[in-house]
This record gives structure tokens, sequence and C-alpha cells, in this order.
């Protein structure tokens, strides 16, 4: 420094240290100075540095440093600081002036936030020497902390976004400076720069955030032992003792992560115990953290932190909604922010199963989630997941419905928008929204579903307002083309309420024009309520539309109005419309109560959705997409002109010249046949247009009538009627005589016929002209033509001849001729029609020498039976009894795709209510189909008609005048019976009345066929989705009765002789009903008369006297035994689940605990009485066990089954639930002691039955007709011939064979036993019960059915009394009584004909485990000895027995390996497998028995010694088996031990093949059991292709 400027320095010195000093010199003094001070130099000379010193003095003294005024106190702070950057590194001063300086210095950086002040600059040149000097490195020296802590606070609240950058820079250099040089950086230091992070914090600012964030990066290294331990402390402890910022450590994670990544290295992967945690709140904002991270732009957090990214995917399926909730939100960002990054597939396919969650929030997020990713770009979501979007309109709860609704039309509308603007290419792959948006009208829960809501959605939602009307329209063509036939009746049901509106306005606003002038409106009144009624069904609320109605009718403002009549007109063009409805919403405002009702009744009454602008733009288009060849949008855009035409044809007008082209133009065949399909619709309208180009039209549609196609035939027909002034009358004659004339060249005969059929049905006078010839040639000439190709003998379905196509288009046209479009007259040649139909459902052929293959037989009894159908729309009552038989009938053809496609085309009339009720027996008589769809398809249908007839009914019995019963019922699904209980009578294959069948199968099928139809109507197996298809009670049953006890009381009206056919199925049905109907409760006896189709009844001759009584027509072999018998077959011919032989081994450990759990579960039902009545109920209900439990016992509503309850009951067929007990319908007794034998049946049914489902099934061998066959091969090989005997039966029979009836369900015998006997549980039931002695008409002590009725009818009731059966081993004492227990445990469960032993007693599970099929413990210790045995597996799908062989047995597993037969292998625990044990008694003889494990653990002496006894016992106990037992009625026979006339008996089989010494043959007891089991097993596993060998073979059970 220049020698005067020393000077200067020492002068100013020398004045600032004088003690009268004012402000203005001081400040002017300072401000010498601090210009002065910059040109020193660090290191000066020490002239210099003296010269400075009185400058140094003076500004320490407290005058100076302590002045209160800001100038000043700025000044001097400058000085200062420039002082300590010429002294440097030395300190200047000592430490308490220097603490007293920064302070001055710290206090002047609150006036940094102000740029205006003049004062500005000279604290930036302080911030700035300070921070190029580093003096704050002095502070830390000093240990100033709070004076940092001040500092760090005021950088951060002072910091501006318009800062100079050298600010910015300072600050940030000065606070790295101070965390770098500390050498433990404090707490509240720490947590300032953290809190600054936190840029969403209301009191940080942007560039404070900004001046953290720079801080941090420069300070990273420093910084991350702190940040890591301080986040580590809180997320692993919960809390950071020393710093307040625990609550914000996710949001501070990000921050961090954001600007130095490398610092959280250690901190993230702790982030996967927090989404762990079961604290909900933790785990929500670590959810939140995790996605901010991953979303991260440009970084790829999920690969780097893989197991994170898993885990956190797993939160989708976290317990609480919130978190899941969450969790679509952070995946939505993380799609949106990174949409192909590698882990955006997973978070996708997360997302998608979360459209199933449990909680309807989640549901309608994940929608929104989806639909907003699809509108950001359509590539980003796969069309498949879109698809499952749209199954959300499908949603239990409607409110997501409705927000699936909307985004789904917003995401079609973006779509829409982006193809014009050219940002998407056009896509078939989302026009199938519109489709799904319309199937919406089926919803019947929600009203906005409704057609009525639809309409508005099409209208102003499906597309922006500012699309034109050429891009929607190629959006209909696209939309319409994958529409289904759903779709389209939806858009027809939209289009049709939208014309019933618009019709209904032109009358409403022409009635508010005649009210002003007419002075009487107490009329027009009237006429206005009525017609705004109509309107206003067309809103979602009509009650409240209806009102508007009413107030907009006294609206004052005629320009509304004309406003509407505008819309209303189809000639105002798409603009002028919107421009309309703009207009009238101003005119009405927007805070007018009736501007929403206004705004949706101008879209209703315009031609928004469809114009003719529309119209013109489809012909373009058609034009255009006929050019490039792509025929498939070509018919869709004709089709969607033929949709709108229809109902709207006025809208063609003004483009008929179009049409007309289209027309003439030597194009593909399916643009003709679509404008005749246009012409025809709205030829009427523009009938007036085409006047000048009418004869060359006509001749073009002649032309397609002779030669084009049967459906342009179809239509140009039609349009030729709707295009000419007289209907067509003079056109179609004309063509007429040229189709008439050309019959006989065989040229295009498809197409003529078509013609004539359609000139038939448009123009019956002309069609009358010529009518007897068509019929000579369609009847002598077309149908006697035999088929060309009978000698290939094609099988197939499609390989009718093109002879038998064309005999079913005349026939086709035969029927349309009498079905006429209007004015219908009977005609004298319907009775020869009907005689034609009736010869093809007879034999298939018109005549007996025509020749045709099987396949053209069935393609015409099918085209008959539709023709019968046809004409019974409009002549039901002309159509003879016996064409109806034969037409229903067809439900039974021998062709199964004549049968289905009968009973679709039958269900398609009954459901559009175009036939009569008495058609509905089709549907019964497919009971007995064996194809399983066709059986399923007519129990469904059966279950809709009875449905919909029901609720039919009732809408009529509200809505008639006069409440009769008798006229009424007729609508009922129950009158169905009438014409049911004919066609069985008149079957072919229903037994003659004069020879009573000794042979009850022969009844069976039709026992079957009605017990169908009254389980419908009794049992109302419906889908329950109907009102009536809830389990509501309906009071049919005396309506039922009633129905068939008149029908007693007449005659057949047709054959006579058939009467006795129908009486005794109305006794099949009465013991029916009352059997379906006992669990019902009705009001009495049915108030009024049935009446009877003339047709087909009439009254009996007064000559006539025989009893009407119910029962009073059963034959003699009609007993309560074969009903049950009956019963137990339809059961038990429902297809059984069977499992796959490669799945038996991965079900085994889930089958093997289930059983334990069964076992657990009867032991504590049976401690605890409450659980037990509860859980046994429910059980016996779910196994079909009909018991006095259910009648004598109080239910108990309100305890639930276990979850093992419910899962059991899921795995028994709900249609063999009625099987294990029959007789409540016969026995209603009420003693105390049938009850505990009932529950004790119950009981041990139900528990044989759960462990048996527990188990696992095996594979079948052979299908189901390799089965059938080997079994009647087996029966065939044993000698069937002979009964088996019914063996000891007690005099005093049960009520009802309900052992019989439980061994044909629950004990079925598999074919494979001939030559073993089976050690089975001999399940007992407590229908050991005496009927009441001395009854009238019981052959035997057995009372029939006929006892029963008349019973019923004198209104008496019967007895039940116990009996105690002789058992056989009481007899024999010691050892002999012992293995005759053995042997008997051994033997098969009682079949049919086995002896009954003692009433039942109560089988516990302990019971159970003892019993020779679940092997006892002490049975189990030999597990050793049975390596080398053969032994049989019980596999209960397949309710059969498979052998094998034990190759070796593991102790420490307790499991066998057991190698089968057919080769199959695999380890069994045999303890809880059902197993029997199959040992040779003697070489010499084939035949094995299976005997107790009990007589296998000891030696070989030993079962030497027990044969000798068992032989013995075989002795003792055929002697003992032919003691008879007490007798009711001193007889000593039963209805199970009869014999057949010619055969011999049960004993008489005994004696023959047993040995006289009494020595026991195994032969002779394998032969008669394997008989036995043979035919149960028949029962169980009937063939559904040959019902009738199924039936027949029963009779070895009957009789």
């Amino acid at each position: 420094m220049s020698k005067q400027g020393e000077l200067q320095l020492a002068e100013i010195g020398r004045r600032l240290g004088s003690p009268s000093l004012t402000k203005d010199a001081s400040i002017k003094l300072l401000k010498q100075l601090a210009s002065l001070l910059p040109e020193v130099e660090q290191s000066s000379s020490a002239s210099t540095i003296q010269a400075l010193k009185p400058c140094m003095d003076a500004l320490i003294l407290p005058s100076i440093l302590k002045h209160k005024d800001k100038d000043v106190r700025v000044l001097v702070a400058t000085c200062l600081s420039e002082i300590m950057r010429i002294r440097a590194p030395d300190a200047p001063y000592n430490d308490d002036i220097l603490q007293e300086i920064f302070q001055l210095i710290v206090s002047t950086f609150q006036g940094l936030d102000e740029v205006a002040s003049p004062a500005f600059a000279r604290r930036v040149s302080i911030l700035d020497t300070v921070a190029k000097v580093k003096t704050c490195v002095l502070m830390l020296d000093l240990e100033c902390d709070d004076l940092i802590h001040e500092m760090f606070t005021i950088f951060f609240a002072k910091v501006r976004e318009d800062h100079p950058q050298n600010v910015f820079t300072a600050m940030r250099t000065i606070m790295a400076l101070v965390l770098q040089e500390s050498f433990e950086i404090p707490q509240p230091l720490l947590d300032q720069v953290l809190s600054n992070l936190l840029k969403d914090n209301r009191a940080v600012s942007a560039a404070a955030h900004n001046l953290a964030v720079a801080v941090v990066q420069s300070c990273a290294e420093k910084l991350e032992t702190y940040i890591q331990r301080l986040l580590t402390s809180v997320m692993l402890e919960g809390k950071a003792p020393d710093s307040v910022l625990h609550g914000d450590y996710h949001d501070i994670i990000y921050e961090i992560y954001c600007c130095a990544p490398q610092m959280l290295l250690a901190v993230i992967p702790n982030l996967s115990q927090e989404i762990l945690t079961d604290n909900v709140d933790v785990r929500l904002k670590a959810v939140d953290l995790l996605g901010r991270l991953f979303s991260f732009p440009g970084r790829h957090v999920a690969q780097e932190y893989r197991q994170l990214f898993s885990e956190f995917l797993k939160r989708f399926t976290d317990k609480a909604v919130e978190v899941r909730l969450a969790m679509v939100e952070c995946s939505r960002k993380c799609l949106m922010a990174n949409p192909m990054g590698p882990e955006a597939s997973e978070i996708l396919s997360a997302l998608n199963e979360r459209l199933l969650d449990f909680d309807d929030k989640v549901r309608m997020v994940v929608v929104k989630a989806i639909c907003d990713l699809a509108k950001a770009n359509f590539k980003w979501v796969p069309m498949d997941v879109m698809k499952h979007v749209a199954d959300r309109l499908r949603d239990k709860k409607i409110f997501v419905r409705k927000d699936t609704l909307q985004n789904l039309t917003e995401v079609y509308a973006t779509y829409c928008t982006k193809c014009y603007e050219g940002s998407a290419a056009p896509d078939q792959e989302f026009e199938w929204i519109p489709g799904k948006i319309l199937r919406c009208c089926y919803d019947k829960d929600c009203k906005e579903f409704r057609p009525q809501g639809i309409e508005i959605v099409l209208t102003d939602e499906l597309f922006h307002s500012e699309l034109p009307v050429e891009e929607r329209v190629k959006h209909w063509i696209a939309m319409f083309s994958n529409f289904d036939k759903n779709d389209k009746k939806a858009l027809e049901r939209v289009l049709s309420q939208k014309k019933r509106l618009q019709q209904e306005m032109q009358i409403f606003l022409s009635m508010r024009q005649k009210s002003k002038q007419e002075e009487d409106a107490s009329e027009l009144k009237k006429k206005i309520q009525a017609s705004s009624k109509v309107i206003a069904a067309s809103f979602v609320d009509s009650v409240k539309a209806e009102e508007n109605l009413q107030k907009l009718f006294q609206m004052k403002d005629n320009n509304i109005f004309k406003a509407l009549g505008l819309l209303l007109t189809p000639g105002t063009t798409f603009d002028q419309s919107r421009a309309a409805r703009v207009d009238l919403l101003k005119r009405i405002g927007e805070k007018h109560p009736q501007h929403e009702f206004m705004r949706i009744l101008a879209t209703k009454c315009s031609f928004l959705l469809f114009g003719k602008e529309h119209v013109i733009a489809v012909l373009k288009e058609v034009k255009s997409l006929n050019a490039a060849g792509n025929k498939e949008l070509v018919a869709a855009s004709l089709s969607l002109l033929v949709e709108f035409s229809g109902l709207f044809p006025v809208l063609v007008d003004g483009a008929e010249n179009d049409l007309l082209s289209l027309l003439r133009e030597d194009g593909d065949d399916a643009v003709k046949e679509g404008v005749v399909h246009v012409l025809a619709k709205a030829g009427s309208s523009i009938r007036d247009r085409i006047t000048d180009v009418g004869s060359s039209l006509d001749l073009t549609l002649e032309n397609l009538c002779l030669e084009g196609s049967r459906k342009q035939a179809k239509y140009a027909v039609s349009a030729i009627a709707a295009t000419t002034s007289d209907s067509g009358l003079k056109a179609l004659s004309v063509l007429y005589g040229r189709l008439v004339d050309s019959l006989e060249d065989n040229n295009h005969l498809a197409t003529k016929l078509q013609s004539l059929s359609c000139i038939a049905q448009n123009a019956m006078p002309v069609f009358e002209t010529r009518e007897d010839e068509i019929i000579r040639f369609v009847v002598r000439n077309l149908l006697r033509r035999n088929s060309v190709n009978l000698e290939e003998k094609k099988s197939n379905w499609e390989s009718k001849s093109k002879e038998t196509l064309l005999k079913i288009y005349g026939i086709k046209t035969l029927v349309k001729s009498f079905l006429p479009n209007k004015d219908a007259h009977l005609r004298q040649r319907l009775k020869g029609l009907c005689g034609v139909l009736l010869k093809l459902l007879q034999s298939g052929e018109i005549h007996e020498d025509v020749q045709s293959s099987e396949i053209d037989k069935a393609h015409l009894r099918l085209a008959a039976a539709k023709g019968v159908l046809r004409l019974s729309r409009k002549w039901d009552l002309q159509i003879p009894a016996q064409l109806f038989h034969l037409t229903v009938l067809t439900a039974q053809d021998p062709s199964v795709q004549v049968r289905r496609q009968f009973l679709l085309k039958a269900n398609q009339y009954l459901r559009e209510h175009a036939l009569s009720n008495k058609y509905a027996s089709t549907f019964a008589l497919s009971a007995a189909d064996s194809a399983k769809d066709v059986l399923t398809h007519s129990k469904r249908c059966l279950a809709e008609f009875v449905e919909t007839s029901r609720r039919e009914a009732r809408l009529r019995q509200v809505s008639a005048s006069v409440q009769v019963e008798g006229y009424l019922l007729p609508y009922h699904p129950e009158y169905v019976l009438v014409y049911l209980l004919h066609v069985l009578a008149h079957h072919p294959s229903f037994p003659a009345s004069d020879e009573p069948p000794e042979d009850a199968s022969v009844f069976e099928p039709f026992y079957r066929q009605l017990s169908f139809f009254l389980r419908a109507l009794l049992q109302q197996e419906t889908d329950g989705r109907g009102e009536v298809g809830k389990k509501d009670e309906v009071d049919n049953l005396p309506a039922i009765l009633e129905i068939f006890r008149t029908i007693k009381r007449t005659e057949d009206a047709t054959e006579t002789p058939r009467t006795n056919n129908i009486h005794l199925l109305c006794d099949i049905g009465l013991v029916l009903a009352k059997d379906l109907g006992r669990k019902k409760s009705y009001s009495g006896a049915y108030p009024g008369e049935v009446p009877l189709p003339s047709m087909f009844y009439k009254a009996p001759d007064l000559a006539d006297v025989s009893p009407k009584i119910d029962g009073s027509h059963l034959p003699a072999c009609l007993t309560e035994d074969v009903f049950v018998h009956f019963h137990a077959a339809i059961t038990t011919r429902l297809p059984q689940p069977s499992s796959p032989r490669g799945q038996k081994r991965a079900k085994r450990n889930i089958d093997e605990s289930s059983s334990d759990e069964v076992a657990e579960d009867c032991q504590r039902n049976k401690a605890d009485g409450t659980e037990e009545a509860v859980a046994q109920s429910r059980e016996i209900e779910n196994l079909g066990v009909s018991s006095k439990l259910a009648y004598g016992k109080k239910k108990t509503q309100q305890q639930k089954l276990t979850l093992e309850d419910n899962e059991i009951a899921k795995t028994l067929d709900d249609d063999s639930q009625e099987v294990t007990s029959k007789s409540d319908e016969f026995a209603k007794a009420h003693d105390d002691e049938a009850d505990n034998l009932q529950e004790a049946t119950s009981k041990s049914v139900m528990n044989e039955k759960l462990a048996t489902k527990r188990k696992r099934g095996r594979p079948t061998k052979e299908s189901r007709e390799n089965q059938a066959s080997d079994r009647k091969r087996a029966l065939k090989d044993k000698g069937t011939g002979a009964p088996v005997r019914k063996q000891g039966r007690s005099k005093k029979n049960s009520k009802i064979g309900i052992q019989e009836g439980e061994t044909l369900v629950h004990s079925p015998r598999s074919s494979e036993q001939k030559e073993h006997t089976v050690a089975e549980v001999p399940v007992q039931t407590s229908r050991s019960l005496s009927r009441k002695r001395g009854s009238s008409g019981s052959v035997g002590g057995q009372r029939t059915l006929l006892d029963i009725f008349q019973s019923d009818n004198n209104h008496t009731s019967i007895s039940r009394d116990s009996v105690e059966q002789t058992r056989p081993e009481e007899t024999v004492s010691g050892r002999k009584k012992e293995l005759l227990q053995a042997r008997r445990a051994a033997e098969p469960v009682s079949s049919p004909g086995g002896t009954p032993r003692r009433s039942a007693k109560k089988l516990s599970v302990k019971d159970v485990d003892k019993s020779p099929s679940w092997k006892n413990e002490e049975d189990r210790e030999a597990s050793e000895k049975l390596v080398g045995c053969r032994i049989r597996v019980w596999w209960p799908l397949d309710k059969r027995f498979y052998e094998g062989k034990v190759t070796s047995y593991d102790p420490t597993k307790q499991k066998h390996k057991v190698l089968y037969d057919d080769g199959d292998e695999e380890t069994l625990r045999l303890v809880k497998e059902r197993w029997e044990l199959v040992v040779e008694i003697s070489p010499a003889k084939k035949d094995l028995v299976a005997v107790a494990p009990s007589l296998l653990t000891s030696s070989s002496n030993q079962d030497a010694n027990q044969d000798e006894h068992l032989k013995e016992l075989e002795a003792d106990e055929d002697n003992t088996s032919q003691i008879p037992p007490k007798a009711s009625n001193g007889s000593t026979e039963d209805f199970q031990s009869q014999a057949v006339p010619g055969e011999a008996t049960g004993a008489d089989n005994v004696n023959k093949l047993g040995d006289v010494k009494g020595v026991s043959t195994a032969e002779g007891t394998s032969n008669t059991q394997a008989n036995v089991n043979a035919t149960s097993t028949l029962d169980d596993k009937e063939s559904d292709d040959e019902p009738l060998n199924t039936w027949r073979s029963r009779r070895r059970k009957v009789h």
C-alpha cells in the first residue's frame, strides 16, 4: 500500500477513536475505511500493519462495535471482515473480541433478503469475504455452536431464488466448511440441514431446499456416517433421542436419495423390516417411500434392491386396506415414471390381481389406476388387463360398476380423440369397449345401467364433443364388427326406448299446442298425464321425470319447445342439434333445478347418437372399404345401417342414390345382401324418391329372388313389398308365377323355395292362387327323392345330403305358408301339413320306400319337430295330440344332435313367450338323457322356465280383475304336469294296461321324468339369481296334488285305453309330490278347480265306478322299496367325481390329514351336545338323511358350522342329498325310540360318508362304457339267472328298505369282486321297526302302497314298534362265537338281500376305528408281517378296490409300499386307508375270501386250526340262518324273500352251492355275494349310454 494510503488509514483510525464522534461522522469515516481496506493485501508490510493498528483498535471500541444503527453496524462488519482477511491466518483479536465480531457479522446476514436495500451489496461483500477467507472456521475454534446454528438458520430463511449466484455459492461454501471442519457435527445443526431438505414442508422455500441439497452434496462423505446413524436408529429403535426429525425420516431418505443416493446404501435395505412390521402407519410410510424410490426417473432402484422390490410387491396382499390402497397409488406412479422398465410387467400383474380384491375401495382405485395408464399411453397396458378391468362392470358393488363404466368410457373417448389427432393409430383391440358398455343394459341392480342411462353414455360420453361425424362413423363400424348377438340386442333395446320417447314427445308437444286453443282442458290433461308417464319411463328416475314433465308443460317460453321440436326433426344436422341443445340449456340456466333433466331430455330427443349424416358417412365408408377388400368391415357397416334403419327408417331418406348405386355394382354378394336388407327395412320411407328407377329396381330384386342366395331372396321379397305402393302385390304376383313355373328345372331350387315362403308371409292372397302346385311339388316330388350318397354311410352330423337339405327347405316353405306376417286365417290345408309332419316324425321320411341315411332321417325329424314348434306359435289349438306327443318326444330322439338342437329351439321359443307352456314338458323328457350336456342344459332350462313363468303368473294374479284360481292356474308352471302326464301315458315304452308287469323296473324311466319335473317345482332347483330363485316358500303342493287327483277323475280323450296309464302315472306323481313336499309348509287343500284341456281329457263314463283314491291304480310290483330303489337309482346315476391317477400322490397328505380332522371333529361334537346337534343336523342334511331328526329336534338357527364342516359339505353331490332315508314319506311315527334309532342311523351314515369322502380318488382303468360291459359280463359269468336269496329278512319288515337304499348309494361294489369277499363296516340303519299289525291288503306282513294310500285317505295313523331281531351268533358260544364274529366282520356289508343285524346302534368314531375296514390298533401292530401279502385298497371316488402286493414296510414312517396289479406303485400309511387282506383258503380252490386281520397275526398252524373252526361255524351258521324269525301276521315271507316263478329260491341256492355237511364253501359264498355286489355296482355306476339295460339289471334287486 502507498504511503498516502497508510497515512489515510492512520488518520481515519485516530478520528474513529474520538469519543465525541457523531453518527454521521462515524458513517463517513467508516465508508472511507471500507473503501481503503480492500486495497490492503494479505501479508502486507509492517508499516501498513502499523498504519492499520489505530483502525483495528477503533473498530472494537464499544461505541463502534455495539452501535445500534444498522448502517453503522453493516459498515463496521464490512471493515472487520476485511481486517480479518488482511490478518489471516493470524487472529487479529482475542477470543472474546472475536466472538463479538462474529455476532456482528452474523447479524448483518439478516438483511440478505432485502435485495433492494443500499446495504445489500455490503452484506454480500461480507458474505463473500467470510466464504473466501474461511473465517467461519474460527467460529468452530471458538466453539460458537449456537452462533453457527443461528447462521445456518439465517441462511435457510433468507435465501431467495432471485439472489445472485454468488450469494447462493457463498452460503453453500460457508455451511459446507463448517460441516467439513467440525470434529463432531452437532445434532441440531444436522437437523437444520435435513429439515430444509423436506420441500413438502410449508416452512421450507424452494431456495432453502436447493441450498440444503447443495450442502448435502458438498458434504456427502462427511454427513454419511451421521445420517446413517440417525436413520438406522429411528428405523430399528423407533426414535432418535437427540433429533426432532424422527417422524419425517421417510421423506428425508427420499430427499437424500435424490441428491446423494450413495449415502443410503446401508439404510435402504432396512426398509424391508418396516414393510413387514405390525404397525400399519409405519407400513404405509414405508410403502409410500419405496413407491417414490422405485418411480424415481433415470434410476433402477427395483433392480438394485431386488429383494426389497419383491417384498414391496407382496404388500399388494397386505391385510390392511390402507396399505393396499397405497400400493395401488405407488404402482401407478411407478408405471407412469417408467412404463417400459423391467419391473413394469410385475407391477401390472400385481395390479391385475387386485382387481379381484375383496375390498371394494381397492378394486375401484385399481380400475382408475389402470385406466389412467391406458389414457396416458395405450401401449402401456396389455389388452388382457383392460378386459379384466371391464369385468368389474359386473362387480357386486354398484358404485364399483359405475366407476368402471366411467373410466372405460373415458379410455375409449381418449382413444377416439387420439386417433383423430393422429397421435394414435386405429386399433381394433379397443373397439370391444362399447360392447361391454352396452351389456350393462342387462344389469338389473343398477338403475343407471338400464337402457335409459346407457343411451346418455353412448351419446355424450363415448365420443368427445369435438369429434366430427365422419370419425364417429369409423368407430361405430369398428365397434359394431365386434358386437355379438347380446350386444346387438342391447343396442336394439336402447334404440327402441329412444324411438318410443321421440314418438311420445311429438305427441306431447302437439297436445301442448292444442291446449292453447281449447278451453276445456280436462280431457287433454288426462292425455298429457298419460303421455308424461310414457315419456318418463325412458328416464332412469321415472317418478322425478314425470314431475319435471308436468313442470315443463307449464313453462311459458315457446323457444324451449321450438328447440325440442327442432331436435326431434330427423333432418336437423349434427351441428344444428348441438347448437339447439346448447341454446336450450342456456335459456334454462345452469342453476335452474330442471337443468339436468332438460339436458337429458334434449339428448334423448335429438339424433346426435345417429342421424342422417351418419347414414351418408357409413355408405361412403362402405365404398372405400369395399374397394380396399375389407369384407368384414363392409358387412359390419351394412349391418349397422340395418340396425338403425329398422327402427328409424326415416334416416335413410336422402341416401337412396348411394344405396342403389351399391346394388347395381357387380361387387360382392354380401354388399348386395346388406343393401337389400336395408331396403327391406327402410323401403317405405324412400318409396316416393325412387319412382323413376322403380322398374329397374324391381327387376334387380326379382333376379335376386330367382338366382341369388337364400338370404338375398328373403330380403328381396320384403324389399319389393316395402318399395311399392300396393305392398308389392302386383310385382310379387309376377315373381310368384315365374317361381312356380321354374320349380321343376331344379336350378337354384333352395333360393326359389325361400322366395316362395317369403311371398306367402308377405302376400298370402298371391300365394293362395297356386298353392296346390307348390304343395304337390314338395310332398310328391321333393320329399320322395332318394339320397344319392346313401352308400357312403357317413356318420358325421354335418354330412347330410343335398336332397335332404332341399327337403328341409321344402318343409320350411310349407310351414311358413301358414305363418303370414298379417291377416292370418285358419286354412283347411293345415291338417294335411300336420299329417306330413307326423309321418316325418315317425319314420324320418315321407314314405318307407324313400332311401336315405340315418343322418338324413335325423335331420328331417329335427326339421319336422321345429316346424311343429313354429306352427304352434300361431296355431297351437290346431295341432293334434298325437303330433304334439311326437314333437315333444323328439327330446328322446336316438340322435344326440337332434335332441340338443330341439331342446335349444324349444327353450328359445319359451323364453320369447312365443310358445305354449305345455312344450316345457320337453325338459322333463330329457331327464334320462345319456349326454351330460343335454341333461345339464335341460335342468337349467327347466329351472329358468319355472322361475320365469311363476313370476309372470304372479304378475297376472296381481293385475287380474277376477281372482279365480282355475283361471290363473294354466299360467303357472305346475299346469305343465297336465300335458306331461298325457305324453308319458302315450309313450311307446309304457307297459300295456291289460297285462300288469311283474318287473317294476319298466316304470323307472317314467318315475325319473316325473321326479325331474317335480323337483324343479317343489324344491326350486334354480340358480338363485331371480326373485323366485331365492329359497322362498311357494305354496304349490296343494295345486300339484289337486292336478293329479283331478286327472284321475277324467279319461283320456284321444285313446280311452290309455286312461289307466294316466291314472297310474298320477299315483306315481302323488307318491313323488308327497315325498318331495314333505318338508314344505302349505296352506291346505287347493281352493279352486283344475281346468283340463278338452283335447287331451274328457269326463268319465257314468258307468265307471272304480275308486279314485290315491294309489288305487298302482300295480302290485310298485311297493315302497321299489320307490326307494327308483330314488336311489336316480341319485346314483348322476356322474361321480373321479380323480386322475397322476394326482393321487399329491392329494395323499391332504386326504390323510383331512380324515384325522373329521375324526377329531366327531369326537368334539360327541363331547359337546349343543355343537353336536347343530353339526349333525346340518351334515345329515348335506348327506341326504331325511329323518325324524329333522322333525323332532329344534333347529338352532344362529349357530354356524365349522370351516371343516363346510368343506365336507361342499364335496358332496347336491343331487345325492336325499338318498339314505326315504321312508318319512310313508311313516310319521312320533315315539322317542324311533327318534333315537333314527339319530343313531343318521350319525352312523354320516360318519362313514365323511370318512370316505376324505379319502383320495383313484383313476378309472377303462371308460364307463367298458366298465358297464365288464360288469355285465361278470354277471353273466356268475350265472345271474337265479335270483340272490334275500336271507333272513325279518317278518316284521321295516317301513321301507332304507338299508337297501344305503347299499345302492353308499356301499358300491366293483365287478372285480367276483372272486373275493369284502371286509366292510356293516353300517346299520334305524329302520328296523315294525309296521302296524293286521294292516289290510298286506301280503306276508308287507304293506303295499295301496294300503298306505288308503290309510292316508282314511286319515289313520301308522304306529311304529321296534323289533328285536334274532342274531345268529347268539346260538354259538365260546371260541366258535369269536371266530364267527370275525368271519362276519369280513363279510360284505348287507346287500338288498342281506340279513339285517340287530337294530342299529349308534356308531361312534371309536367304533369306526375298530371296524375291519379301518383296522384296529391290534391289527396295525403286525404291519411288518404284511410284507409279501396281497391286499386290496379302496378308492372311494372310483367306488372300487384295487388289488396289489405289499413289497416293503418303512417302520420309521409307518408306511407300506404297495405294487398294484396294473403296475402302479405307491407308498401308503395303511392306518389311514381302507384296505382288505386277501388270503387263499385252499390251494385246491381258486376263490379267495377276505378274512379279519386279527386271524392272520398267528402262526400257520393257528391259521389251519382257524380254517377248521370256520368250516364248523359255517355249518352252524347255515343251520342258524334257517331258524325263522318272529313274524307279524303269522307269515314267514317278506318282500325281499319272494322268488321269481320258474327260478330257484335264495335258500335253494345256498343249499346247492354250500356243503351239505356244513363245510363252508368259499365258491358258494363268493358267487352268491358277487351277484349281489355286481348288481349293486351296476346301480351305482349306471351306464349313460344304455339306460334300458340298466333298468333291466335292477330286476335282481327288486324281485
